[in-house]
Order: C-alpha cells, then structure tokens, then sequence
C-alpha cells in the first residue's frame, strides 16, 4: 500500500515524463482544440445530436462567451469571467452519463504538471451553456453516482486532498473532502494535519481532525478508501 507521500512522489515523477515527452493527457483526442493568443472561436461543437455552442475565447479579458443553439435554433449568448487563467485546451467529455456531453477548458500545466478546468454544462432551464464548476485533471468519472473523484498530489507547498463533486441538475456541486493540511508552509517541514470537512449551503465545514501520521493504518485506509 503506497502512502500518501508516495503518491505524490509519483505523480510528481509522472506528470515529468508527461510533460517531456509532450504526452497527450486528455481522453477524447478527436475532440480537443488548442487555443492560442487570438482568441479564436471554436464553431458548432457538438454536445448531443440537438445541441451545439459556439465557444469564443476573448484572451485579452480573460473570458468566453457561449453561443448555445438547440435544433440549430439560437436560444443564447451567455458570458462569463474565467475562474482560472492561462487556458489552453479545450476538450468534450460526458462527465455526467446523460449522453450530453460538457465542454472543458483545461489549463496549461504548471511546473507540478497540474492542470485546472472550467466545466461548461448545457442548462435546460435556461437554454444556455453555463459554468457547472471547477476540478483539477487529477479526476475520475463516477457516472453511475453522477459524481466526480478529484484528486491533488505533487506540490509540496500545497494540502494534498481528495475531493467528491456531484452533479446537481447542470452544476457541480462539491459534497465531500479529505485533506492532509500542511502545519508550515516550508519546504523543509512536511509536518501535516488529516481534515474530513463535508459541504453544505454555508460552505466547507471540518468534521474531523487530527494529526497525520504515514504510519497511520487507519489513516492510510480512509485516504486509500474515501471514494467509495
């Protein structure tokens, strides 16, 4: 059973060999584009059979606008202010098994070869395709519980965490976390707490903590096991 300090040790070493040999990380490879510094617009991408966007980047504000048509019919422009920077790809996934697919605006890496993504989500209430939330590519799709396992490993002036997100209606919502907090942020002291918070309308909320220990079986089961 590898520890938590073990993970990140690998993933660190992984997303290096990923990065020096220009992997291709994403899983749909058909269906991603690659932005650059105009702006472009990406026309008609395909969400299902009767719904299509056109998706423009604006880079000089940091923003998209999403042109939604259902049966070719325009039914909206919507804008938004991205939550995070630097995008650079963007790739189509069904992350939630209703045979709709989310379009993903993925980051570039960082020097940790972590990514962050918007997911966009088509709102039937609205008619629009909106922003559902925000993960990292450190992610795996539960389809069958509509949820989302995140995961963050590899910087070590970071909190390493697991993170389960739901699917409610057309947003992601976050339900569960697991953290082992950093008591100082120095690169010489990897000194942790383990946190358990859970989410509800006011926001997180701690429900468990105590200090971390690699030795720690208990410990170790809860992090190997908390997305089941």
């Amino acid at each position: 059973m590898a520890t938590i300090s073990a993970i990140v040790r690998m993933a660190f070493l992984s997303c290096c060999a990923a990065i020096a040999c220009n992997a291709q990380p994403h899983p749909f490879k058909d269906t991603v584009y690659y932005l650059d510094e105009t702006g472009p617009t990406l026309n008609r991408l395909k969400l299902c059979d009767s719904i299509t966007t056109d998706l423009h980047f604006i880079a000089e504000h940091d923003s998209f606008s999403c042109i939604t048509y259902v049966h070719g019919k325009k039914t909206g422009n919507n804008f938004y202010k991205k939550t995070v920077h630097d995008a650079e790809v963007v790739y189509l996934e069904d992350m939630d098994g209703d045979g709709r697919r989310e379009i993903n605006v993925c980051t570039a890496r960082n020097m940790n070869g972590n990514q962050w993504i918007d997911v966009l989500a088509y709102n039937p209430a609205t008619k629009k395709v909106e922003c559902a939330g925000a993960i990292n590519t450190m992610y795996e799709l539960d389809k069958k519980r509509k949820s989302v396992n995140i995961t963050y490993t590899g910087s070590w002036y970071m909190d390493n965490y697991e993170e389960v997100d739901e699917w409610k209606g057309s947003k992601l919502v976050p339900l569960k976390k697991l953290v082992t907090t950093l008591r100082f942020k120095d690169w010489k002291n990897d000194d942790r707490d383990l946190e358990v918070f859970e989410y509800n309308h006011n926001g997180w909320v701690l429900k468990q903590k105590e200090k971390y220990r690699e030795d720690n079986k208990r410990q170790q089961y809860l992090w190997d096991h908390f997305f089941d």
